[in-house]
């Protein structure tokens, strides 16, 4: 999901975290969408969606709200600084994740 407006050269990092330490996974430049889409991705995740790189921007809100009436399910807006955890069907937000129901 997503209409993004990321600009420029920023990159992001996919982190895997474990016994104290971060490998990056894998790392890519931030892609401007041209229209509102929904992405398949890997099929890992059920029951909400997500809105990655969230900058709190008009766009970013607008497609959120959109979900939201689409969709009907939770929407964990995650900025670099932040996450989910899921484990035995539970979501946990951390860093700066912003959920929206």
């Amino acid at each position: 999901m997503g209409e993004g407006s990321a600009k420029g050269k920023d990159y992001f990092s996919i982190v895997s975290q474990g016994r104290g330490r971060k490998k990056t996974i894998d790392k890519a430049p931030r892609l401007c969408y041209p229209a509102f889409v929904y992405y398949q991705g890997l099929g890992l995740i059920r029951g909400f969606d997500v809105e990655l790189h969230y900058r709190e921007e008009p766009e970013q809100l607008r497609s959120i709200r959109r979900c939201l009436r689409e969709k009907s399910l939770p929407v964990y807006a995650m900025p670099e600084e932040g996450g989910v955890i899921v484990e035995k069907g539970s979501v946990r937000p951390f860093g700066e994740t912003v959920v929206f129901r």
